[in-house]
């Protein structure tokens, strides 16, 4: 049989593609089918690929495929709320919460009975994808479960989504510390001086679970820690199911950052709105109109102490990734599906093109915060106490303990590696 080699670099010069190889054509056949639908396993077959990991380095994704996507399902979005309207219903993405019947109950004891559904012995893998991506979730994503909306009412219904919080325990959940700052911030201190036990707005939650079953969370008590993490003591303010039993899924806790180059995957709420219509029979309807977003990237460089000190004053890591502004307070999930990180700061950047950076807040600090909410007849009531005394006692499952400085946690014994 004869060389093609020099039949080859004679035909590849005359194409104007002098430097064009035979396997270049294997990648652009790879990403040529996949772009046009074919299924995976069938793109392997015709390539002779028996692996996925080689058909990947075939298969090459450029920054064109990704803005392409992007550009269609933001097309499919748009085409699908036309519709809705032109049927009079609501946007897809939108959820109607007329069916909520208040009710207001103080703060709930912290409970052990808790589902670990999401993580406990048998994690969550997730299989991710190696370029970073940033992408709309479904509003019906199960992670509404966990991952709830920050919303600020105000008198003559009026409503703010502010950013994301997390569900860690039973009746407990985390947030960025600056999500509350930007609350002060914005609309002033809650109490009205010439008032006592006024306030001026309710600080909520609000949480989508199967079915759909809505609940709306009163938070009653907020902890700031040494970082920029919020903990959030609840009571059930309203509930689309007010008969249902309340059952807490809750993700396992990752106290130390996933080491550099680990993939992690970040979630929360963009571009939020909400409008608030009176039916006929004076019924008010509050329909939030938001996208669930989701980002995914590596675990860049990691801070144990803090950034800087002037901006991210405290033990962080880098995510290459897009963070939106509204994702503020959202989670950050490693590849088992273990909660590593709170999202707290995006960067935006000049070139279109460049690798997206953000940052997320590593968790362990929070285990040093003096928080008050009573944990049951077994403990004394009213007292303050570490929240590391929850982890220890199981009340949140958190896993990483012994890799901690045990001279933090005075008086208290930590597990040993």
């Amino acid at each position: 049989m004869r060389d093609f080699r020099k039949a080859w670099e004679k035909l590849t010069a005359a194409a104007g593609v002098p430097d064009l190889l035979l396997h270049d054509l294997r990648r652009s056949a790879a990403r040529n089918l996949r772009n046009a639908g074919v299924p995976e396993n069938v793109i392997m077959k015709i390539g002779g690929w028996r692996t996925r990991s080689v058909f990947e380095r075939y298969s090459i994704i450029v920054q064109s495929d990704i803005q392409d996507a992007m550009g269609k399902l933001e097309a499919q979005r748009m085409q699908k709320r036309e519709q809705a309207k032109k049927q009079g219903g609501q946007p897809l993405e939108s959820h109607d919460w007329v069916k909520i019947e208040g009710k207001t109950e103080e703060p709930a004891t912290l409970t052990k009975e808790l589902s670990w559904d999401l993580c406990h012995d048998a994690p969550m893998r997730h299989n991710l994808p190696p370029t970073p991506a940033f992408r709309d979730s479904p509003p019906t994503d199960p992670i509404q479960e966990i991952a709830l909306r920050v919303v600020v009412e105000l008198p003559e219904w009026k409503y703010y989504v502010i950013g994301t919080a997390v569900v860690i325990g039973g009746y407990l959940a985390i947030t960025a510390k600056h999500v509350l700052e930007a609350v002060i911030a914005r609309f002033g201190p809650n109490q009205v001086p010439e008032e006592p036990g006024v306030g001026r707005y309710s600080l909520q939650l609000y949480q989508v679970l199967p079915g759909p079953v809505y609940r709306i969370w009163n938070v009653f008590k907020a902890w700031r820690c040494p970082s920029d993490i919020a903990i959030l003591h609840l009571g059930l303010g309203g509930s689309s199911a007010p008969e249902a039993k309340i059952e807490w899924t809750v993700p396992l806790i990752r106290v130390l950052p996933p080491p550099s180059g680990q993939k992690v995957l970040a979630f929360g709420y963009r571009e939020s709105k909400v409008e608030v219509s009176e039916g006929a029979d004076g019924t008010h309807h509050i329909q939030f109109d938001d996208i669930g977003t989701t980002s995914i990237g590596e675990v860049g460089h990691i801070f144990p102490e803090q950034r800087d000190s002037v901006m991210l004053t405290f033990p962080c890591f880098e995510v290459y990734a897009k963070f939106a502004h509204g994702m503020s307070g959202g989670l950050v999930i490693d590849e088992n599906g273990a909660l590593c990180g709170l999202v707290c700061a995006g960067c935006e950047l000049a070139d279109p093109n460049a690798m997206p950076l953000s940052y997320a807040a590593t968790l362990w600090p929070m285990l040093r915060t003096l928080i008050s909410g009573d944990r049951g007849d077994a403990y004394p009531r009213g007292v303050e106490y570490p929240m590391i005394d929850l982890a220890l006692d199981k009340i949140i499952h958190v896993t990483g303990l012994e890799e901690l400085d045990p001279g933090l946690f005075p008086g208290r014994v930590l597990p040993r590696r």
